[in-house]
């Protein structure tokens, strides 16, 4: 055997390999588990995060994904955007999935929303390509009960939680050249956080997290990075959207210090792919967040994981 006939058949094996676990990953569905506590809640609240479904099932019409919700018997849950995929073409957008999930989800658990990238692109090329997709797709989202929040607060049944929805320009989230966004930005948005209160950010992009802790938000919920795509032992994502190598948050759990106060932030590695139809060591994620209350509802920072 030659050195050339050896060579093409390790190529072979190693193509075969990563073909093999990116078909498991991309229809695999995991639930990874986090616990944080917080002396600004008097009971415990339990939350189920979905990301990045971009119009994938897990199972028909996502039955494994409503199942593991249903299981998780969340207190309410949490869409952290796109829902959707904006293709290029009106035509090639379907709501279908995302509907449907929201509406099975939506009768059994309060619901709240935020939009990602890809929904504001349908906003942003609505004259030339989108029409009026988001707004019908939004009118939808309502009518089953999802509150969506567009650069808006919401305080939650659960007595002492506050929901804020963060839209990010999409030059921001695209790393064009001169676009910034800063602690200033989201006070314009959204106003000063209320310290009394548990502030939970949902933000699609995590790479603002320096500005999401300045502002002073306990927990922030994100996504849009799909763990990174693949992942590597001892490294982690390989690569985030706009194709930044070795992204610095890619998925899981991190904390960075404000003032007089510790934020906390998870991304999800996302439900579905677009572009790029692949995850390596990187399966669909739901997460569920249990946030156990220590306090009278009434304290002033987060504590510990």
């Amino acid at each position: 055997m030659t050195v050339m006939t050896i060579a093409i058949l390790v190529i072979g094996i190693l193509v075969l390999f990563v073909a093999v676990v990116d078909f498991a990953d991309t229809h695999r569905l995991v639930t990874r588990h986090y616990t944080l506590e917080t002396e600004k809640l008097s009971r415990d609240v339990t939350i189920c995060l979905i990301s990045d479904l971009h119009e994938a099932e897990c199972g028909k019409d996502n039955i494994r994904l409503i199942t593991a919700v249903q299981e998780a018997k969340p207190d309410l849950v949490i869409s952290a955007g796109d829902l959707v995929t904006a293709h290029g073409r009106r035509e090639d957008v379907s709501t279908k999935e995302a509907l449907h999930l929201t509406e099975v989800l939506a009768k059994d658990f309060p619901l709240y929303a935020a939009h990602g990238n890809h929904e504001w692109k349908l906003e942003r090329d609505a004259e030339e390509t989108y029409g009026d997709l988001l707004q019908r797709f939004e009118e939808a989202l309502r009518d089953r009960g999802v509150v969506l929040l567009r650069d808006e607060k919401k305080a939650a049944k659960a007595e002492g939680l506050e929901i804020c929805g963060l839209e990010i320009p999409i030059d921001v989230i695209k790393k064009e050249p001169g676009a910034v966004f800063t602690v200033d930005d989201i006070r314009m948005r959204l106003g000063e956080p209320d310290p009394g209160r548990f502030t939970l950010l949902i933000a699609h992009d995590p790479a603002q997290f320096e500005a999401y802790v300045a502002w002073g938000a306990d927990l922030v919920l994100s996504g849009h990075v799909h763990g990174g795509i693949v992942r590597l032992p001892l490294i982690g994502g390989l690569v985030a959207p706009p194709f930044e190598l070795f992204p610095r948050y890619d998925a899981g759990l991190f904390a960075g210090n404000g003032p007089s106060h510790v934020t906390r932030m998870i991304i999800s590695a996302g439900l579905g792919e677009h572009t790029l139809p692949l995850r390596f060591n990187n399966p669909r994620e739901l997460v569920v967040i249990r946030l156990k209350g220590t306090g009278s509802g009434t304290g002033s920072k987060t504590a510990g994981v």
